[in-house]
């Protein structure tokens, strides 16, 4: 019998786990993930585990009980990725999990090994929670629902089991995504309000920050980067910190220099990563323990994927509860090694890193450039916490991919990521895609062929929306982008000074919204009016307007020959005759690109699902976008471009990726197969 609608009314685990929890015997019952293992010699542990937190505990007398144990990664010598989230996982599952028991006493189910109570699951809605998007962390809402009803979760160091974790960056990156979606769906749910009801004050900070606050923590970590940046380009651009440097009070200059970055946040990340080694030397030794925290986490690039994977959390979390739309996400959990092409990493990590990577680039290029360092070297020792974020968010995808600097690879991702990014998508191909059966995969596959079909699905993901979270949650953050464009404004009238004609800040943001309205008349007169099916008027009217369909695209393209031909000779004019500097012109340019890019931003996010319906309304917005996301992806590739010339350089990264006996196989692998 066909039945109506979708089959999966939940999501599908938590579905299949209270599912068969009605075929299961005896009064304890273990929910174990796919990629785990049991062992022989700790099976043998089993009965004396049972009957220390099963056994001698009547379910009348103690509550229900989550009985769980450590685990065992064994993945942790493939390769270097799978050694960060080893160390990751291992102290999460051992020292934090002993600590949430006691003293702290809010740990729950996190959907590791842990053995419930049989009768109690089965009488209070089984092991998890299987509401579509709001149970997206399913497991952790059967630890919500044991404590809730008078029980307790414990954890053990008598059993083990093995456990295999992701080994690619794109899988970790997903897994990370998932996680982030979950706890923000968490922030949103009743049971999460009702433990806050119930707790007292310091319990309630510990459980704040042993769950979503740590996701917390990572969007005030991006937040203060982002502070600080613009905070310090507001000093250096209207001259403060030349005023600062020149007065006789040292302690306000210190103040002043030191703002936001400095040894506070290295301290902070310095303090999260030392845990992983106090973690280690309680079960191997100090020694080891510093040994292998060098080994991985320093020389390896364990800080750049921590730092990378902060903002991944930070993104996600964000981005779920302001949009929302949180869905699983299969990670695959397989033995990951293939190469992620240019396009691929461009698409998964945009909105996310890359966007924030360079708008920071450009907001310290302007601190630099109103600042009174007398050096770049000098700029970047007293900025390395910013200066390292940025490189972080823009390229630690490549330095984690495989043969991500292998110059042939590197050559033929440039030709196809220009030619995906000048592939145009079919008219209504995007709004039929999303009536199709499968709308997901039919949306991916368009995606995947044309830049501008991916561009119309990430635009169109607010387009219902709330009017008030439009504003208040979409619109409002990105106001800071105006400071960068009043950055660069100032950059341009204060190096007018040294031409013949010198403008103030206020004329030279005039002159930047000039070459906007400029800008935007010329994208909207080259890109000409979309074809259109017109009926009537005769063989004669029919034949002329079948030339001039014929000849537009020749017209169009002849036009923005004589434009920019013009264009470039007028600035050459201005340069000759010392009427602007270069520096006045490429801030100028600068500010006239961020301002137009920003307000064809504000434009598509209060357009709605027009966008879908029909993109031709918003050719010059997508032209100016298409142009932005060119420039970036160019800024981006590069630095990977040219370091892949050095033929050393990418079998370092073999080695710094994978253990040494899979990265010398490899080696010899690819050197055969070129021959």
């Amino acid at each position: 019998v066909a039945l109506p609608g979708p089959f999966l009314v939940g999501e599908a685990k938590p579905c299949n786990q209270n599912h068969a929890i009605i075929f299961t015997r005896g009064e304890a019952v273990q929910a174990v993930d796919m990629n785990q293992a049991g062992y022989f010699e700790e099976a043998l542990k089993l009965p004396f585990f049972l009957g220390g937190h099963f056994a001698d505990r009547p379910l009348g007398e103690t509550g229900p009980t989550i009985a769980g144990h450590r685990e065992h990664v064994f993945t942790a010598d493939v390769s270097s990725l799978a050694a960060f989230m080893s160390t990751q996982e291992s102290l999460f599952v051992t020292a934090t999990q002993r600590v949430l028991d006691v003293p702290l006493g809010v740990r729950f189910h996190y959907g590791h090994p842990d053995f419930f109570h049989r009768t109690a699951a089965m009488t209070n809605g089984g092991v998890s929670k299987a509401s579509k998007g709001i149970n997206l962390s399913e497991d952790i809402f059967g630890g919500f629902g044991f404590v809730l009803r008078g029980g307790r979760a414990t954890q053990s160091d008598v059993v083990q089991v093995g456990k295999g974790k992701d080994v690619g960056m794109a899988q970790i990156s997903t897994f990370q995504a998932k996680i982030a979606m979950g706890n923000a769906e968490q922030t949103l749910s009743r049971d999460v309000f009702r433990l806050g009801c119930q707790h007292d004050f310091v319990t309630h900070l510990s459980f704040f920050y042993s769950s979503v606050g740590h996701f917390v923590l990572q969007v005030g970590l991006v937040a203060v980067v982002l502070a600080g940046v613009y905070s310090k380009l507001f000093i250096a651009v209207r001259g403060i910190q030349g005023a600062v440097d020149d007065s006789d009070d040292a302690a306000l200059r210190d103040a002043i220099n030191g703002v936001v970055f400095g040894s506070q946040l290295l301290g902070l990340y310095g303090l999260i990563l030392l845990a992983s080694v106090v973690a280690k030397a309680v079960e191997i030794g100090l020694g080891p323990a510093l040994l292998g925290f060098l080994e991985k986490m320093l020389l390896r690039g364990g800080v750049l994927f921590f730092a990378f994977q902060a903002a991944t959390k930070a993104w996600y979390f964000h981005s779920t509860i302001v949009y929302g739309k949180a869905a699983y996400l299969a990670t695959g959990r397989g033995f990951d090694i293939t190469r992620a092409d240019f396009k691929d990493i461009f698409t998964r990590y945009f909105a996310s890193h890359s966007i924030l990577g360079i708008e920071l680039a450009l907001a310290l290029a302007v601190y630099y450039a109103g600042s009174t360092y007398s050096t770049l070297l000098a700029f970047v020792r007293n900025e390395f916490v910013a200066v390292f974020f940025v490189v972080a968010l823009v390229w630690t995808p490549f330095v984690f991919n495989p043969d991500g600097f292998d110059y042939f690879s590197a050559a033929k991702d440039l030709e196809a990521w220009s030619t995906w990014m000048g592939a145009r998508a079919p008219p209504g191909a995007l709004a039929s895609a999303k009536k199709d059966t499968d709308p997901k995969k039919r949306v991916a596959d368009l995606a995947n062929h044309a830049w501008e079909s991916w561009w119309m699905t990430k635009e169109s993901a607010i387009a219902d929306r709330p009017l008030g979270t439009k504003i208040f949650l979409v619109l409002a953050p990105r106001f800071r982008r105006l400071l960068l464009f009043w950055g660069f404004a100032q950059l341009a009238a204060a190096r007018s000074t040294k031409t013949r004609v010198a403008v103030g800040p206020t004329v030279a943001m005039l002159i930047a919204l000039v070459l906007t309205t400029v800008l935007f008349g010329l994208v909207h007169v080259a890109n000409g009016r979309p074809k259109t099916s017109r009926g009537g008027g005769g063989a004669i009217l029919g034949a002329a307007r079948a030339r001039h369909d014929t000849f537009r695209p020749v017209r169009a393209r002849a036009f923005k020959y004589v434009v920019t031909g013009a264009a470039l000779l007028a600035l050459g004019l201005l340069l000759v005759f010392e009427v602007v500097t270069l520096a006045e012109l490429v801030a100028l340019a600068f500010a006239t690109a961020i301002i137009a890019f920003y307000v064809t931003d504000v434009l598509l996010i209060f357009s709605g699902t027009a966008l879908v319906k029909d993109a031709t309304q918003f050719a010059v917005a997508r032209k100016i976008h298409q142009a932005f996301h060119f420039f970036i992806g160019l800024v981006v590739f590069i630095p990977i471009l040219a370091i892949s010339f050095l033929p050393w350089f990418a079998e370092l990264q073999t080695r710094c990726l994978w253990n040494i006996d899979f990265s010398s196989r490899l080696n010899v692998a690819k050197f055969f197969a070129r021959q």
